[in-house]
């Protein structure tokens, strides 16, 4: 479908090149992903004329409107250069020089204007010019290139880096730059000290490893163990975050942090899963010297929070690497690992269908019970349901299941 609309633009007067990330993808032999065009010398009717007759077409924004054409399943973005603006100085209003890189769809040539395919083999990155410095969400790419691509940026890609701040940035555009950093099961271990090298602490100063270089390779030590223990999740975006978010220890600066990086669903989310982390490591320091009363109303918090919150393996990988860090296991973490709690729900014997079936009436006070019974399951109390099944008949003889 490229392919066509190249030539319809071309029978119209114009130029379509592939430009950036699908052409370098290619260069280094690897799957390339997004497919991004750049349209020279038609008018902006006309090109929006062309890509509604072979898709959908959506404008973003308004005074350098991003056209997103939905075609083929997938959504590309076409950018279209000012009247008298060629392929060479387009190159030049890029971020970096391995970004500067175009493909034509017919017949395949290839255009580096700037020496970006050297770049990519020597693992070097350049920015393009002053162009770098006309959006601060550049130094945020910047890290994301240095780790995507496994290269090191020059010297005056940091400097113009640290003079740019994100400042009214619009969160939204942030909030994508680190969803595309950390959801691409990248090495993270760079990434803490990348962001000190570009200035981040003039934007986010409440990380507080941010502030040093040795710090920032710490973290950096921390960060990519937790992405490590995360990978096999499908979206580690906003677990990673919350690692991250809990580097942060005073709770108003990070929620002030987190509110200016992230939508606010997402942010809440985050908060979420960072209380419940506070929470968890308050609970592995009770079960020190805990009697046996303690220890089961522990184990029972563990199996209320993962059947309201879902299994406890990303939590407790955040907690043992920062038990790990300080050279003692976290307790938590393996009490959880016994119960089951970390990959998945657990199968109850006892639901809320037995309890009916016993002739206990809907309420509020079927959570506690079935809470219970999940947790005297876990601990091993029983060997079978039957016992399960004896129990829950001496609780109702009891009148524990009070209710109506």
């Amino acid at each position: 479908m490229v392919r066509q609309l190249a030539k319809a633009v071309s029978a119209a007067g114009g130029e379509l090149w592939i430009v950036g990330g699908w052409v370098r993808d290619r260069l280094l032999d690897r799957e390339p992903r997004d497919l991004d065009l750049v349209c020279f010398a038609l008018e902006p009717d006309e090109l929006d004329r062309l890509l509604r007759s072979r898709g959908a077409l959506q404008l973003v924004g308004r005074a350098f409107p991003v056209r997103k054409w939905f075609a083929g399943g997938r959504v590309h973005d076409v950018q279209l250069a000012p009247a008298g603006v060629d392929l060479a100085a387009d190159a030049r209003q890029r971020d970096l020089c391995v970004n500067a890189l175009y493909c034509h769809p017919v017949n395949g040539t290839v255009v580096d204007p700037l020496g970006g395919a050297e770049d990519l083999r020597t693992r070097r990155l350049r920015v393009t010019g002053p162009a770098f410095s006309a959006d601060p969400v550049r130094k945020l790419r910047l890290v994301r290139a240095c780790v995507r691509l496994e290269a090191e940026a020059e010297e005056e890609a940091w400097t113009r880096a640290r003079a740019m701040v994100l400042g009214q940035v619009a969160r939204e555009r942030v909030f994508e730059e680190l969803r595309a950093l950390l959801s691409a099961h990248l090495p993270l271990v760079r990434v803490p000290e990348l962001w000190e090298r570009a200035g981040l602490v003039s934007d986010w100063p409440e990380l507080p490893f941010l502030y040093s270089r040795e710090a920032a390779i710490a973290a950096g030590r921390r960060l990519s163990a937790v992405g490590v223990q995360l990978q096999l999740l499908p979206e580690p975006f906003l677990e990673v975050l919350a690692h991250l978010a809990s580097e942060i220890g005073e709770p108003p600066a990070r929620s002030s942090w987190l509110a200016r990086v992230l939508e606010d669903r997402a942010c809440a989310e985050v908060s979420a899963r960072v209380e419940r982390d506070e929470r968890l490591a308050e609970l592995s320091l009770a079960l020190a010297g805990a009697d046996e009363s303690t220890a089961f109303s522990i184990d029972l918090e563990l199996v209320q929070l993962a059947r309201k919150h879902g299994p406890l393996a990303a939590n407790a990988a955040r907690l043992n690497v920062r038990a790990a860090e300080r050279g003692r296991a976290c307790a938590v973490s393996e009490r959880a690992a016994r119960l089951t709690l970390l990959e998945g729900k657990p199968d109850a014997w006892i639901t809320g269908r037995e309890l009916q079936e016993q002739g206990l009436r809907p309420g509020p006070h079927f959570a506690p019970l079935l809470d219970r019974a999940l947790t005297h399951q876990l601990r091993g109390d029983w060997s079978e349901r039957s016992a399960a099944m004896r129990w829950l008949a001496q609780q109702i003889a009891s009148g524990s299941c009070a209710g109506p």
